[in-house]
């Protein structure tokens, strides 16, 4: 091995096909938030379907507070897959 071999996991993460996607923010009190960059009758799918998967509301974010948030902490995507599995991927993060 050459040490640059993808695991086992990362591999089968890229071949599933996927479904559907959300970026999030998890805030320093355990607030998921969410981007309000739809409508708000697909803003209603997404908040029914995130609870589904995360068990936990996400908190629509205004477009400033979106980005103080980025800012602040880490950004997360939750991604479900065709077969009905769903992980969390980390896409960005706060080193402070």
């Amino acid at each position: 091995m050459t040490g640059i071999e993808p695991s086992i996991e990362a591999t089968r993460a890229c071949l599933m096909p996927e479904k559907r996607r959300c970026l999030f923010v998890t805030d320093q009190r355990g607030n998921h938030w969410v981007q309000s960059n739809m409508s708000m009758g697909a803003m209603w799918a997404r908040a029914g379907w995130f609870i589904r998967l995360m068990g936990k509301r996400g908190i629509i974010a205004s477009k400033t507070h979106w980005i103080e948030l980025l800012k602040k902490y880490d950004t997360f995507e939750l991604v479900e897959n065709e077969d009905g599995s769903h992980e969390v991927r980390r896409v960005s993060g706060n080193d402070d």
